[in-house]
């Protein structure tokens, strides 16, 4: 089997590089000062300000996971307890019994929703498995 190519490796590493660099950032202004905490989250959003950039100008699609860890409002990364705070909302019709994941950001106060179904991780499908 042939290895697959993958295009603009390089970009791929750099955005790569910036996520991990700002979810680091948002991490550390959790137990930093006022002053120095607003000055890292300014930090943290330029650089998936910068990030998001790179992957347009470069027709690089971020994945979806990536992309839900990331508020379209204000480009903060959402860490639950430090920058959103996560809700299990349950929706009960006659005809269909739901729950929803709303996670809100704390900077700008921007609602997500996410559905049961879209969040269940790619591990607990059994289709996914292979028999060798």
């Amino acid at each position: 089997m042939k290895k697959q190519k993958y295009r603009n490796k390089e970009m791929f590493s750099r955005m790569n590089y910036l996520y991990q660099a700002s979810h680091l950032l948002q991490s550390l202004s959790r137990q930093s000062q006022n002053h120095n905490k607003k000055q890292l989250n300014t930090v943290s959003r330029y650089y998936i300000k910068n990030m998001k950039l790179i992957g347009t100008k470069n027709l690089n699609r971020i994945d979806s996971s990536v992309k839900r860890s990331i508020c379209k409002n204000c480009d903060q990364i959402l860490i639950p307890g430090n920058s959103c705070s996560i809700e299990i909302i349950e929706e009960i019709n006659e005809t269909n019994n739901s729950s929803a994941i709303q996670i809100k950001c704390t900077n700008c106060n921007t609602k997500k929703q996410f559905n049961e179904n879209v969040m269940n991780n790619f591990g607990e499908k059994g289709e996914n498995f292979e028999l060798v």
